[in-house]
């Protein structure tokens, strides 16, 4: 295997990812591409991720994540030499944390993200059910796309935000599974002496540091970290509309075992 490639889809935690793979990067010595890392943001977007990858891409590099949607196209060549991390969310919950992300609480970014006050005022007018309905189709094909290309590839680790929720620790060693070719330095005690580490005590030491990551006791829709329990969408969309969306996303939810 060569690099690591990291898919998934917006509001599936991927600046956890970000922060996650950032952090290992540093940890093991990779080299990591990102499009939130603003030294890279324009140069991928420009030349898109396939191109991208295919020009940087070595035996020790990472690039992600990878979000379906954003710098397309974003499948390289070769695509089977790559180890992949294929992370992803019921769609419906995906759709309303879009929602409240959109209206209330991503900031604007000029170049990224730059929505007026007028604008954000009609989402919040029209409400979550119009919103999700008329998003549906362009997120249906960001899922067929990482489906059709990915899934149930014998060098692809799919993981779910569901399970990192609810079971981190068996998350993060899928997670890091996805790193396993890659040499892990040994530890420097004192500077001086040099102890083995390996991708078991990585995952002990990030289970420590990340285990309260997923504790919120109450919602804030002005809040990045809004809502993370699974079924939001149950709780939040009218019946008729998550009919609607069951049925859009039916496929998609069978397969990666949401229905």
């Amino acid at each position: 295997m060569n690099s690591v490639l990291i898919y998934t889809v917006h509001k599936a935690a991927s600046m956890f990812l970000h922060q996650l793979t950032n952090n290992l990067s540093k940890k093991i010595g990779f080299d990591y591409y990102s499009i939130n890392k603003d030294e890279h943001h324009d140069q991928i977007k420009s030349l898109s991720w396939k191109t991208f990858i295919e020009e940087k891409s070595n035996k020790k590099s990472c690039f992600g994540p990878i979000r379906a949607g954003r710098a397309e196209p974003i499948i390289p060549k070769g695509i089977e030499s790559y180890s992949i991390i294929l992370h992803l969310r019921d769609p419906r919950d995906v759709l309303v944390s879009l929602f409240y992300s959109h209206t209330y609480n991503h900031p604007r970014r000029p170049g990224r993200f730059n929505p007026s006050e007028k604008q954000r005022y009609r989402w919040d007018e029209g409400g979550i059910d119009a919103f999700v309905i008329q998003k549906a189709p362009e997120f249906k094909k960001r899922y067929q796309s990482l489906t059709s290309n990915l899934f149930n590839e014998k060098n692809v680790v799919f993981i779910r935000y569901e399970d990192m929720v609810s079971d981190y620790g068996t998350w993060l060693k899928h997670f890091l599974s996805a790193f396993s070719h890659f040499s892990v330095p040994p530890k420097r005690i004192l500077k001086i002496f040099r102890r083995r580490t390996s991708l078991a005590d990585i995952h002990q030491k990030y289970i420590k540091k990340h285990e309260n990551n997923f504790n919120i006791s109450s919602e804030d829709i002005y809040r990045h970290k809004r809502q993370i329990t699974p079924g939001d969408h149950r709780r939040k969309l009218k019946e008729d509309t998550i009919e609607r969306l069951t049925f859009e996303f039916g496929g998609i939810l069978k397969l990666l075992n949401y229905a």
